[in-house]
Formats: C-alpha cells, sequence, structure tokens
C-alpha cells in the first residue's frame, strides 16, 4: 500500500438523461469527478492511500462533492474552502453516429482561482511516494497554471515520484502552449501519460510504431523519464471503439491487447488508465502487467456511469487475464 496525492479540480457533471438532447431535456443528473479526482478514487480502490486536493466553495454542493470523496475512501484533509463556485459541465451523451456534446461552465469556480501560498504542500508531500496532475489542471487558470508548477516542484523536492497526464483539452489552450509548458515542467517527471511526440496520426489513429518509439526514446535521453504511455482510441462510432494502449520502459515498446468496447460512458476512461497504471506500477508489477492492467481498466470504465471507476483490483486483473466474457457470476 502507498501513499498517492493528486491535485486538480472536482466539478459537477449535469447530464442528460439517457440519450436526450440539450434542447429537448426536463431532468439533468448529477454526478461529480475531474481527472485528478477520479484518479484518487481508482487508486483508492486499488488499495493504496489516496489524498485529493482542491480548493471547494463552503456551499452544499461543495460539501457534496467532498462527501463523494470520503464515500470511496479518498482522503480529503487537505482540501481548503473558499471561493464562490464549484466547476460545472454539462454533458449530452452521443450514441451511434451522433458525438457526445460537452458544454463547460467553470470559469471563476473556486479552484480556478486558489494559489499555490494557499495549500501547506510541506504538510501535504509528507510520506508522499507518487504525485500525480494533469495538464488540464495547468490549463484552468493563469493562477492554476502556476499552481501545477510550483506543485510538481515541491513533490520532486520532497522526494516523490512524479505522475503528468498530458490530458490536452483544445477547449482549455492551444497545442503550442500545453507543449511549452510540458518541455518546461518535464524535468521534474517521471511517468508521462497521454503524450506521443512523434508517430501517429491522431485522424486517422495511424501509427508507426519505430517512429513513435525514436520519440519516446529521444525524451528518456533529455529527460530520464522512467515510463511513457498512452492510450490509443478507434472510434467506429460514438457507441463502439477499439482502445488499446502502449508503454515505453525504457528499453522496449509494449503494445497491449486491443478491446472491442460497447461504450456507456466514456467520461473518465482515461483517469480510469492512469488510475490502473500507477496502482500496478506501486505494486512492483512487470511491464506488461503494468500496461495490460491499465487497458483493462480503462476499457471497464467505459460500463460505468459516474465519471470515476467503481471496480476492485480483482475485477481488473481477471479481465486483463482474458477473462472479458461479462457471464454472469452465480
Amino acid at each position: 500500500m502507498k501513499n498517492i496525492v493528486t491535485l486538480g479540480e472536482i466539478m459537477m457533471r449535469l447530464s442528460t438523461s439517457g440519450f436526450e438532447r440539450f434542447v429537448g431535456a426536463k431532468n439533468l443528473e448529477i454526478h461529480y469527478g475531474g481527472g485528478e479526482a477520479n484518479v484518487a478514487i481508482g487508486l483508492s480502490n486499488f488499495g493504496h492511500n489516496a489524498k485529493f486536493v482542491t480548493k471547494l466553495p463552503l456551499n452544499d454542493w461543495g460539501k457534496s462533492a467532498i462527501n463523494t470523496l470520503k464515500y470511496y475512501g479518498v482522503d480529503t484533509s487537505n482540501i481548503i474552502g473558499g471561493g464562490d463556485r464549484i466547476g460545472i459541465y454539462y454533458v449530452e451523451p452521443g450514441v451511434s453516429m451522433r458525438s457526445s456534446k460537452v458544454i463547460y461552465d467553470r470559469k471563476n469556480s473556486s479552484f480556478s482561482k486558489s494559489n499555490f501560498d494557499e495549500y501547506d504542500f510541506d504538510s501535504i508531500f509528507e510520506n508522499c511516494d507518487l504525485f500525480n496532475i494533469s495538464g488540464i489542471t495547468a490549463a484552468i487558470s493563469k493562477e492554476c497554471k502556476e499552481l501545477t508548477k510550483f506543485a510538481i516542484k515541491k513533490a520532486k523536492e520532497k522526494g516523490c515520484l512524479v505522475s503528468y497526464d498530458y490530458n490536452y483539452r483544445k477547449m482549455l489552450w492551444e497545442r503550442e502552449e500545453s507543449i511549452e509548458f510540458l518541455e518546461e515542467i518535464l524535468p521534474y517527471v517521471d511517468i508521462l501519460i497521454g503524450y506521443i511526440p512523434k508517430g501517429i496520426d491522431w485522424e486517422t489513429n495511424e501509427i508507426n510504431f519505430d517512429e513513435v518509439k525514436n520519440g519516446f526514446e529521444n525524451l528518456k535521453k533529455l529527460y530520464n523519464i522512467k515510463l511513457i504511455t498512452s492510450t490509443i482510441r478507434e472510434s467506429e462510432s460514438a457507441s463502439d471503439n477499439k482502445l488499446y494502449a502502449i508503454l515505453y520502459d525504457g528499453n522496449d515498446l509494449l503494445v497491449s491487447k486491443k478491446y472491442k468496447i460497447r461504450v456507456a460512458n466514456r467520461i473518465g476512461a482515461g483517469d480510469a488508465y492512469t488510475a490502473g497504471f500507477l496502482s500496478e506500477y506501486l505494486y512492483d508489477s512487470s511491464s506488461r502487467d503494468i500496461l495490460e492492467f491499465a487497458i483493462a481498466c480503462s476499457s471497464f470504465k467505459h460500463t460505468v456511469m459516474e465519471d470515476f471507476n467503481i471496480c476492485t483490483r480483482e475485477e481488473i486483473l481477471k479481465i486483463s487475464k482474458g477473462d472479458a466474457s461479462g457471464k454472469v457470476e452465480r
């Protein structure tokens, strides 16, 4: 059992019921989630001590978000209160040829306006084995960009392993800015998730594995990153996807098995991959086992309606070892 810290924004998701469209919806369902919060819940489910750090308003919505985290065993003791509002995003689930639609309403949220000097990072990183944060957090605001940078450097100073999920979102910042920031923090990163420097066409998902490996080797030489990994999604429609992942462990480029998925909810699938990957790494599994567990974890997440993955390590191990039949257990 290891001690992990994650830092980011937990938001309220308001979704239409079933596959209703926004323009015809009469009710919205409430869920809570956010990249690093989802990872914290996943790691807690897999038996680790996971601490989530954020800032939330001192109102009932803030309390409700904290209660969700506590329910799944996440340490919320370093969440600070203040500001005016929780970030919100609205989701219209896609189906068949109709894409999902997302509308963000997170401007001026409590977390987006928080500064690094509001957090007691010496206490937060005490006895911490690994710190995880994503590019989404850095992209939220100027304050969060500085907060991300400060937290990464502080974690490294305190002896924590640092995991960074590139997690690019074009609605939050330009790709050039995201890469410029990535290059600034890479000297402090041990595990890099979701970034492929070259060798893949993201429009067609065509991949040149030799070119990808060369790109990863160059990152390893420049920054001494321990592990570099990414999922790759092939979308036949909003309802039917194929998913696999790659991992460069400093020696070999490994490719996972490919899963054909019927999508119930794909929100948080990348976070599920991160949680699975970090969990098995912290359990000292082999590179192959880490990769296969993580992609099984992400694939399973498509069956779960919450933003975070509700599963056990035993369930994912069963799938990763070849039993994805979905047969009824009696």
